[in-house]
């Protein structure tokens, strides 16, 4: 959203109309704006995650594996700036850490 507003501010700007130019710098802004607190509060559940992990490393959980390698392939993705495929691996691996806490079902 924030390039096409930067474009659209751009295209104002050439034409010679500058009220237009400024209202799409200011939506390009608030695009931004949102990223950024997205970005910042997958970081906070990134680490919280990450803490929640480091709890169970000396307990029985079997999956912790998986988490561990889950949650390891959301961190780099987040580094590497692609935080939907963060925030979807992060989801998983929050899944995963929520089946392994849960007591198995009784079998009839």
């Amino acid at each position: 959203e924030a390039d096409a507003a930067i474009k659209d501010a751009r295209r104002a700007l050439k034409e010679g109309n500058y009220v237009r130019a400024l209202e799409h710098v200011d939506r390009a802004h608030g695009a931004f704006v949102r990223r950024r607190n997205a970005r910042e509060a997958l970081a906070k559940s990134l680490a919280e995650t990450q803490r929640r992990v480091e709890l169970l490393n000396n307990a029985d959980f079997p999956m912790l594996p998986d988490v561990q390698e889950v949650l390891g392939r959301a961190e780099r993705e987040f580094r590497q700036g692609n935080y939907s495929g963060s925030s979807e691996d992060l989801q998983i691996a929050t899944v995963l850490l929520s089946q392994g806490s849960r007591p198995a079902a009784p079998r009839p």
